[in-house]
C-alpha cells in the first residue's frame, strides 16, 4: 500500500443504520489530522465546525444516507455510487459530514451532531480533535480503522462506479436488490491484505434500501451555508483547539515543574558531583514558574461559558458579553479566583454592561478591579418595605448581596441583585441566570428594563427565594417551570405586559408567602391549586382580566391576611365562608362583577383593618354585625347598590389608628393619606340621617358621605372627633352648620355643597388654620361672609387650594383676605354681593 493511499484512508461514521460507507478524500475528515508529506496537519475539512457542506446533486435523483440513488436504479433494484468531484464522509462520534453528501446523509450528520453536543458539550468541544488524531495515526501507521468504520476512494474514471478499497485493486459492487456485497477482482491483490480485509469488512453494515416516504420527515432539513457565518465558526474552532493546545501543555509543564521541585525537596543542599571537574555544587532549591499566559486564561474561562456566550463574544464585538470577556480576562487577579468566581464576575459585568450600568442612578464600585463585588453598590430600597405590613420577618433583610461577609475567603457567593429603582434599563442578559447561587432578584421600579421570564432560564435558579420585577417593563407571561422553584418565598409580578394565565403549576410553591401580579393583562380562571399554598399571606391580584368566581379553594387558607381582588371581571357572589379566614388583616373585593348580599359572616373578621367593597352589585343593607371589626381603621363602599340605613351599631367601631403604626400596605395608604377613614360614597339608595353614635368613632379622621340621599343634620359632636376631612357633598340634608365644628382644629377639607343648609356661615371656622379646602356651594346658606375666614386665607395662603361660595345667597363686601386668592375663589358677583374684582354698587 503506498503512503498516499495510507493518508487517503478514512473512517466513515455515522451513516444511518442499514447503510454501507461511502467514498470519502482524506482532506474532507472532520476535526482529523491528515497526513502530507510526512507531516500532520489539520485538514480544512476538519475546521468547519460540525457543519456540513452540501454539493449539488443530479436531478431527479432520490438520495439516502451515502448513496445516490437514480429512480432507474430502483426500478431494477441495484445502486451505483456517485463518482462526482469530492466524496462523502460522516462520523459516527460527532455526526457530521462533507463533500458531496446526499440531502438525508447530511440531516443524519447534524441530527447527531446536536444530539452529541447536548448530551455532552464539554466532550463534544475537546473530543473530535482527541478522535481526530487517533484516525490520523492510524492512516499514517498503516493500521487498519476499528470496527464500524470504513474508508473509500471513487476512482477518477467516470465510465466506471466501482469504488477501490484502500489502494487494494478490489472493487465492489454493491447489489442492493440482493442485500449483499460482492467483490471482483481488477488485478492480482496480496492475500494477506485480502484476508485482512475480509475480516474487517465482515464488521461493516450492509446497505438497505430505504424508501423516502417512510424517513423524509424523520429527517431534519440541511441548513444553507452561510460563508460569513461559517468562516466566524472556523476561526472560533481554531482558536479553541490551539487555546487548548497551549492549555494543555502549560499543565504538563506544570506537573513536570511540580515533580522537580519535590524531587528537589528531597534532595535539599544534596552535593553534587560534576564527574569532568570534580568540582561540588549545590542543587537549585528553587523551581522556575511559569507565568500565565492570555490564552490560558481564555481557554480557561470559555470551558465556563456556554455555547451562546461564546458566540456572541465572537460575532459581536461591542456585545455586553464581549465586554465583559475583555473585562474578566484583563482583571490582574484573574489568575487567584476559583471557577466558580471567576464566572460569577464574569456574569455580573456582562448584567453590567447589558443594563447600561454606566447610566444608573448609583453604580459606585461596580467592575471595580479593586473592590470586592460583594461590596459593589446594592440599593436600600427593598421588597421589605413593599409586604412591611406583614406580620412576619424577611427572609433575607438588604445587608450585603454575599453570603457571608465576615468571611469573604469562602462567603463570597453572590446571592442578592437588588437594584431597585435605580435607573437600570436595557435587557436581562440571560447569563445572569447561570448565577444559580441566587436568593432573591430586586428590580422593581426599573421602568425601562425589559426581560422575559424564560422557562428554561429561570428553571436554574432553584434557590430563588425572591423575585421582586414589579413597575419595569417585562413581557410574555408566566412559565409553567415557574413550579420549579420550590423555594420562592415572594413573587412579584406587577408588569402590565404580562399576559397569558396563572398556571396551575403554582399549587407547587408551598413555601410561597406573597404574590402580586396587580395591574397586568392576565386572564382566565383563578387557579384552584393556589388553594395548596397553605404558608400564603397575602395575595394581590387586582386589575387584571381574571374571569371567575372566587375559588372556594382560596378560603381554606387559614393564614391569608391580604386578598386583594380589584378591577378584574369575576363575578359570582361573595361566599359567606370568607368568614373563615380569621387573620384577615385587608380585604379589597371590587370593582367586579359580584352581586347577591354583603354575608353577615364578615363580622367574624375581628382582625381586619382594612375592608374595600367597590363598584359590585351587592343589592342587601349593611350587616348590623360590621360593627363587631374592632380592630378597623378603614372602611369604604363605593358605587354599590347598598339600601336602607347606616345602621347605629357602626358606632362600636373606634376606628383607633393615630395612636399606632400603620399595618397597612404601602400601596393603599397611598390612596388613604388622610388616616383612619369611613367612607360611604355613590351609593344612590343608602339614604336617613347620619346616626348619633358616630360621635363614638373616636379616632376617625376621615368622614366621607357623598352622593349619597342622606338626610338630616351635620352632628354638633363631630366636633369634638379629631377630624382633618369631613365630605357631605352631593346628598339632601339640610338645617344649619354647628357652630361646635370649629373645635376641629385639625380640619384640612371642609365640602358640604350641593346639599340644602341654611343659615350663616359660623365665625369659628375661622379656627381652621390648617384649612385647604373649602366647599360650602349650591346651599341656601345667608348673611355675611365672617371676616375670620378673610385673614385664614391670609394665613393659609400656600396651602389653601380654593374657596368656594358660589350658589348661595351671601350679601355684603368679601373679605379682602379672600382676595387675594385670586382664581381659587368662587362667589357670585351681583347687587347685594361685591368686594375683590366685583366693583360695589
Amino acid at each position: 500500500m503506498s503512503e498516499n493511499d495510507k493518508n487517503s484512508s478514512l473512517p466513515s461514521k455515522g451513516l444511518r443504520q442499514g447503510t454501507a460507507p461511502t467514498a470519502a478524500a482524506a482532506d474532507a475528515r472532520h476535526g482529523a489530522i491528515r497526513v502530507q508529506d510526512g507531516v500532520e496537519v489539520p485538514s480544512k475539512a476538519g475546521l468547519r465546525n460540525n457543519d456540513a457542506v452540501l454539493s449539488t446533486a443530479s436531478t431527479g435523483q432520490v438520495r439516502h444516507g451515502a448513496y445516490s440513488v437514480s429512480g432507474e436504479d430502483l426500478r431494477t433494484g441495484t445502486t451505483s455510487t456517485s463518482n462526482a468531484t469530492g466524496s462523502s464522509s460522516t462520523s459516527a462520534g460527532t455526526g457530521t459530514g462533507t463533500g458531496t453528501g446526499t440531502k438525508a446523509g447530511l440531516r443524519k450528520g447534524a441530527a447527531a451532531v446536536r444530539s452529541s453536543q447536548q448530551q455532552n458539550p464539554q466532550e463534544s468541544r475537546v473530543g473530535q480533535t482527541k478522535a481526530g488524531l487517533r484516525r490520523g495515526a492510524d492512516a499514517k501507521m498503516g493500521i487498519p480503522f476499528s470496527a464500524g468504520s470504513a474508508s473509500t476512494t471513487s476512482t477518477s474514471n467516470a465510465a466506471e462506479d466501482t469504488p477501490v478499497i484502500n489502494g487494494t485493486g478490489m472493487e465492489l459492487n454493491r447489489d442492493l436488490q440482493e442485500g449483499e456485497m460482492q467483490v471482483s477482482p481488477a488485478a492480482q491483490p496480496d492475500l494477506d491484505l485480502v484476508e485482512e480485509h475480509q475480516n474487517h469488512t465482515e464488521r461493516l453494515a450492509v446497505a438497505n434500501l430505504v424508501e423516502d416516504d417512510d424517513h423524509d420527515q424523520e429527517l431534519p432539513e440541511a441548513v444553507e451555508w452561510n460563508e460569513s457565518q461559517q468562516r466566524a465558526k472556523r476561526n472560533m474552532h481554531q482558536t479553541r483547539m490551539a487555546l487548548l493546545a497551549v492549555w494543555a501543555l502549560v499543565v504538563i509543564a506544570g506537573i513536570a515543574v511540580a515533580v522537580v521541585v519535590f524531587s528537589s525537596s528531597k534532595k535539599e543542599d544534596t552535593i553534587v558531583i560534576n564527574p569532568l571537574t570534580d568540582s561540588p555544587t549545590l542543587s537549585p532549591s528553587d523551581a522556575p514558574t511559569l507565568a500565565p499566559t492570555v490564552f490560558s486564561r481564555q481557554v480557561r474561562l470559555e470551558l465556563l461559558l456556554p455555547e451562546e456566550t461564546l458566540d456572541s463574544i465572537i460575532n459581536q464585538e461591542q456585545s455586553p458579553q464581549a465586554l465583559a470577556h475583555h473585562w474578566t480576562l484583563t482583571d490582574p487577579s484573574f489568575d487567584s479566583y476559583p471557577d466558580d468566581r471567576l464566572l460569577q464576575r464574569f456574569i455580573l459585568a456582562t448584567w453590567f454592561y447589558a443594563t447600561n450600568g454606566p447610566s444608573w442612578f448609583n453604580n459606585t464600585h461596580w467592575l471595580s478591579y479593586t473592590v470586592h463585588e460583594c461590596h459593589w453598590f446594592q440599593n436600600s430600597i427593598t421588597i421589605q418595605r413593599v409586604i412591611s405590613y406583614l406580620p412576619y420577618d424577611h427572609p433575607h433583610p438588604m445587608t450585603t448581596p454575599c453570603r457571608n461577609m465576615s468571611n469573604l475567603e469562602t462567603g463570597w457567593q453572590y446571592e442578592h441583585l437588588a437594584l431597585a429603582q435605580n435607573g437600570v434599563s436595557g435587557f436581562i442578559p440571560p447569563e445572569l441566570f447561570l448565577l444559580t447561587s441566587l436568593r432573591r432578584i430586586g428590580l422593581l421600579l426599573n421602568l425601562k428594563l425589559t426581560g422575559n421570564l424564560v422557562g428554561e432560564q429561570i428553571s436554574k435558579l432553584t434557590s430563588l427565594e425572591i423575585l421582586e420585577v414589579s413597575n419595569t417593563n417585562f413581557q410574555g407571561s408566566i412559565p409553567t417551570e415557574i413550579g420549579i422553584l420550590t423555594n420562592l418565598v415572594d413573587l412579584s409580578l406587577a408588569v402590565e405586559q404580562l399576559t397569558g394565565v396563572i398556571p396551575t403549576e403554582i399549587g407547587r410553591l408551598t413555601n410561597l408567602k406573597y404574590i402580586s401580579s396587580h395591574r397586568t393583562n392576565l386572564e382566565g380562571p383563578l387557579p384552584s391549586e393556589i388553594g395548596l399554598l397553605s404558608n400564603m399571606l397575602a395575595i394581590n391580584l387586582g386589575s387584571n382580566r381574571m374571569t371567575s368566581t372566587i375559588p372556594s379553594e382560596i378560603l381554606s387558607l387559614k393564614k391569608l391576611m391580604v386578598l386583594f381582588l380589584y378591577e378584574a371581571q369575576m363575578s359570582g357572589t361573595i361566599p359567606t365562608e370568607i368568614g373563615l379566614l380569621t387573620d384577615m388583616v385587608h380585604l379589597y373585593i371590587g370593582p367586579n362583577r359580584f352581586e347577591g348580599t354583603l354575608p353577615s359572616e364578615l363580622g367574624l373578621l375581628t382582625k381586619l383593618e382594612a375592608l374595600t367593597i367597590n363598584n359590585n352589585n351587592i343589592t342587601s343593607t349593611m350587616p348590623t354585625t360590621l360593627g363587631q371589626l374592632s380592630s378597623l381603621f378603614g372602611m369604604q363602599f363605593l358605587g354599590t347598590g347598598l339600601t336602607g340605613t347606616i345602621p347605629s351599631e357602626i358606632g362600636l367601631i373606634p376606628f383607633v389608628g393615630s395612636d399606632r403604626p400603620y399595618s397597612l400596605s404601602w400601596e393603599y395608604r397611598m390612596y388613604w393619606a388622610g388616616g383612619t377613614y369611613f367612607s360611604l360614597a355613590e351609593n344612590p339608595f343608602l339614604t336617613g340621617p347620619i346616626p348619633s353614635e358616630v360621635a363614638n368613632m373616636r379616632g376617625l379622621e376621615w368622614f366621607q358621605l357623598v352622593d349619597n340621599k342622606f338626610t338630616g343634620s351635620i352632628l354638633p359632636a363631630l366636633g369634638q372627633l379629631d377630624l382633618k376631612k369631613l365630605e357631605l357633598y352631593g346628598n339632601n340634608m339640610d338645617q344649619t352648620i354647628p357652630t361646635e365644628l370649629g373645635q376641629a382644629t385639625n380640619m384640612q377639607e371642609f365640602l358640604i355643597g350641593g346639599n340644602s343648609f341654611w343659615g350663616t356661615l359660623p365665625s369659628e371656622l375661622g379656627l381652621w388654620t390648617r384649612l385647604s379646602k373649602f366647599d360650602v356651594s349650591n346651599c341656601s346658606l345667608t348673611g355675611v361672609i365672617p371676616g375670620q375666614l378673610g385673614s385664614l386665607a391670609v394665613h393659609n395662603e400656600s396651602v389653601l387650594e380654593y374657596f368656594a361660595l358660589s350658589g348661595n345667597e351671601f350679601e355684603g363686601t368679601v373679605p379682602s383676605g379672600l382676595c387675594q386668592l385670586n382664581a381659587s375663589l368662587l362667589f357670585d358677583c351681583h347687587s347685594g354681593l361685591c368686594g375683590c374684582n366685583c366693583a360695589c354698587a
